[in-house]
């Protein structure tokens, strides 16, 4: 009878927060430059461009008044 012991694998861990910490932004350039007022996130990106869109929208309708 054989006692050789089975060893058992090495367990690897990996870790993901660094990539997760850093929200995804609009107006980081890799120069370090930036747009004006930015660096923006997704979600104030689609207020601006749905504010903009009523205020178009209702510029519209006073001018037919």
């Amino acid at each position: 009878m054989s006692t050789t012991a089975v060893q058992p694998e090495p367990l690897i861990g990996r870790c993901y927060t660094k990539a997760r910490r850093h929200q995804n932004v609009v107006g980081n350039w890799p120069g370090g430059g930036r747009v004006w007022g930015g660096p923006y996130t997704w979600p104030q990106i689609f207020v601006a461009a749905v504010s903009l869109a009523v205020l178009m929208t209702g510029r519209a309708f006073q001018l037919e008044a």
